[in-house]
């Protein structure tokens, strides 16, 4: 088959950036406490997940993200 042909490129590209500190699910410490008392008064029983100092109630270590994402696409179009 024999005719003409136009032929069309194309790119584009997107990058994108959040620097928002977002806390993966499973970086969320957990707590157990013995009884209600315990919970009322902020002595957990045992932890399990990253290390949070109870005095300043934050977290030992850097586990936020962020995200960086770039998109890529291409396209070749034969009319």
């Amino acid at each position: 088959m024999r005719s003409n042909h136009t032929f069309k490129f194309g790119f584009d590209a997107d990058r994108q950036h959040d620097l928002d500190n977002f806390t993966p699910s499973y970086a969320r410490p957990s707590f157990s406490f013995g009884n209600v008392l315990d919970f009322a008064q902020d002595l957990p029983l045992t932890q399990s997940g990253p290390v949070v100092d109870t005095r300043t109630r934050q977290l030992r270590q850097n586990i936020y993200t962020q995200i960086h994402m770039t998109y890529a696409g291409f396209f070749v179009q034969d009319d």
